[in-house]
């Protein structure tokens, strides 16, 4: 199969070119879109990795974006409203977003936005209008932990399953990565 029809162009470019050598058909784009629209934003946070492995101030970014959305959206046709995805390649930060997802939103809020939450593998098949990424992972972390970033299969599936905008949160910086790795070719190519 060459055409996609997941995504918004800015979305699925990285892969395409990376992954896909360019034999894609991106069949999202809409020539009545401002041409500078961008499907990815880069959040950067002041977020540490907890040494059980999650990063609470990632998610608290992520969570209370999540209620201005919900908010906007609450007088909205269910039908209309926004799907959502949280994704972070480690388990630890899952369990603490889902977790908190759970407190803070009610099970009509959850199903009415079609909330999942999950690892790279949890969406295989999955897409979600808008998806947020949380890393995880500060700048102190494990040269391990910014390799992992960088698998193939999980920056991959990471990247392409927002429709519309993606939000990729992360508690470090671009000159913490080595600039060989997919994560900082990645990185590089945001606005």
């Amino acid at each position: 199969l060459d055409e996609h029809f997941r995504s918004v162009p800015d979305i699925i470019s990285f892969s395409n070119e990376l992954f896909y050598d360019n034999a894609l058909h991106i069949m999202t784009h809409d020539p009545r879109l401002h041409a500078e629209h961008e499907g990815r934003i880069w959040n950067r946070v002041d977020g540490k990795r907890h040494q059980k492995g999650h990063n609470e101030e990632e998610a608290l970014f992520i969570l209370n974006h999540l209620e201005e959305m919900i908010e906007r959206e609450s007088h909205w046709n269910e039908r209309s409203c926004t799907s959502i995805g949280f994704l972070s390649p480690f388990r630890p930060q899952v369990d603490f977003l889902g977790k908190k997802v759970a407190e803070r939103f009610s099970l009509s809020q959850i199903v009415r936005h079609s909330i999942l939450v999950g690892m790279a593998y949890h969406f295989q098949g999955e897409e979600r209008d808008i998806m947020y990424l949380s890393m995880a992972i500060d700048a102190a972390s494990h040269h391990s932990a910014f390799r992992y970033l960088s698998k193939p299969d999980v920056l991959n599936v990471s990247v392409t399953r927002a429709r519309s905008i993606q939000y990729l949160v992360t508690s470090f910086q671009l000159n913490d990565l080595k600039q060989d790795s997919l994560m900082y070719r990645y990185l590089e190519g945001i606005n």
